[in-house]
């Protein structure tokens, strides 16, 4: 069984997962565990968290390399270059490779700015912690 999990008792715990330094160390898993926070309303915001918590970017990663792919087919064929050669098959794999990179990292970006918000709408909510 796998025990690898963060918990969160407090606000210093919530703040830890909005600040740079929790993306260096990644848990398995987010749970809450707040006194005077009913069990349901609990696990919505864990399946909330632990949603943008665990996202990699891999979704918008694959876009990306789709998308580039096409861009650089389409720029190939305008500069009439789409021919069987090395140096085509280079510039369409680079070209695939950076639309990867960048894919990940705007999809692990916009995980991170959406963990962040939802720690704000938890931490500005009625109940408070002990």
């Amino acid at each position: 069984m796998d025990t690898n999990f963060y918990v969160i008792r407090c606000v210093d715990d919530l703040l830890y997962l909005k600040s740079f330094r929790s993306l260096f160390y990644r848990f398995n898993e987010v749970k809450l565990d707040i006194k005077n926070l009913e069990n349901e309303i609990s696990v919505r915001w864990e399946q909330k968290i632990n949603r943008y918590y665990k996202a990699c970017g891999c979704g918008e990663g694959k876009f990306f390399v789709f998308v580039f792919f096409l861009l650089a087919i389409a720029w190939k064929y305008s500069k009439k270059e789409l021919f069987l050669s090395w140096r085509t098959f280079a510039f369409v794999f680079l070209m695939c490779l950076l639309g990867a990179f960048l894919g990940k990292a705007y999809g692990q970006y916009f995980a991170f700015r959406k963990l962040k918000r939802i720690i704000n709408q938890l931490e500005s909510s009625d109940w408070q912690f002990y």
